[in-house]
């Protein structure tokens, strides 16, 4: 994992707030075809997940994108991450 900050403040601060995230949230896995429209941001709505919350997206257990409720029975991408 590289974050960018001094390891000292990753140790003491980040590290505990992402596995706090990681344990709070749940997570869907897609197949091939859904992870290439999640790399390009379409929006999921109730046939890919049903929620009040942010969630995380995985494909082949690696973490691609977070969503979160943008309207009733709508969630939109917030985070991609890289390939």
């Amino acid at each position: 994992l590289s974050i960018g900050v001094p390891s000292h403040i990753a140790s003491f601060y980040i590290f505990d707030k992402i596995k706090k995230f990681h344990k709070d949230y749940p997570q869907i896995e897609v197949s091939d075809y859904l992870a290439k429209l999640t790399r390009n941001g379409i929006q999921f709505d109730e046939r890919q997940y049903s929620g009040n919350q942010l969630f995380k997206v995985y494909h082949n257990d690696k973490l691609i994108a977070i969503y979160a409720p943008c309207g009733e029975k709508i969630y939109k991408p917030v985070v991609f991450m890289e390939e």
